[in-house]
């Protein structure tokens, strides 16, 4: 009986290991570095596109360089499309996501559960419609209907994966507080 029960906890220790380890891997959180823009004085932190939540936008484990810090006026800076690097209430770390929607842009389904913003379906890099197949995903886009009738109210946004696969967003846990927006890809030259 005992040996069975040291077995049974030297097991759940190795998977907790591995879990954690498996994690800091997928966060991808990698350098930062200090970097003088026309901005201002900003922190460029690299973070690897993780969890396939860009693709095909950016290949899973690709080196992103977002800039962050109170002298970078991120939030000045934010358009529709913009990549920026987000804490989600799912987890302690950021994640990379596109802005879909930003204050007073509706956001709404079309039938076959197509995302729509401002009246046109939402599409990914590749062109596809992003289609909300689970039923979580739903009620969240019901939930903003209700309270702020389909509008992003001001202060907030709406972030998604460029993976319609994925559900890492807030197609599944609900708009983002622009004070959880923590750095911006820059747009490339």
């Amino acid at each position: 009986m005992k040996k069975g029960l040291l077995v049974l906890i030297f097991l759940l220790l190795v998977a907790l290991s591995f879990g954690w380890v498996f994690h800091r891997n997928q966060s991808g959180v990698g350098s930062a570095k200090t970097a003088k823009i026309d901005k201002g004085v900003c922190t460029v932190l690299t973070k690897k596109a993780g969890r396939k939540l860009l693709e095909p936008l950016y290949p899973n484990r690709t080196p992103l360089s977002f800039e962050t810090g109170p002298d970078c006026n991120i939030i000045g800076r934010v358009v529709h499309g913009s990549i920026v690097l987000a804490l989600s209430p799912r987890g302690p770390d950021p994640l990379p996501l596109k802005v879909a929607a930003m204050p007073e842009d509706e956001v709404t389904l079309a039938p076959g559960n197509v995302l729509m913003i401002n009246g046109q379906n939402y599409k990914n890099s590749a062109g596809r419609d992003y289609r909300l197949n689970r039923m979580t995903q739903r009620k969240n886009i019901d939930k903003i209907k209700k309270e702020y009738e389909g509008k992003v109210p001001e202060g907030f946004y709406f972030l998604m994966g460029d993976n319609d696969k994925g559900f890492l967003d807030s197609s599944n846990f609900g708009l983002i507080a622009e004070d959880k927006i923590l750095g911006i890809l820059p747009p490339e030259e």
